[in-house]
């Protein structure tokens, strides 16, 4: 099973396919060059990469769980 990391407003559900983060600190620098962080629930995802387009926010991926982070 593959992780990814993504924000989000909703909690990502068993069985959707999400676009996701390769690593949380690409994910945090995203959020910070945003400057909208305090508005963010990120989420570690785990699930099956469907596939990768390359570049730190590639991952496309169908979840198997997701847990909030900070």
């Amino acid at each position: 099973m593959a992780t990814g990391y993504r924000f989000d407003d909703f909690k990502p559900t068993k069985g959707s396919t999400v676009h996701a983060f390769k690593s949380l600190s690409y994910l945090k620098d995203f959020a910070k060059m945003q400057g909208s962080k305090g508005d963010l629930k990120f989420w570690k995802i785990e699930g099956t990469i469907i596939r990768d387009e390359g570049g730190p926010d590639g991952l496309v991926m169908k979840v198997e769980s997701a847990e909030s982070i900070s």
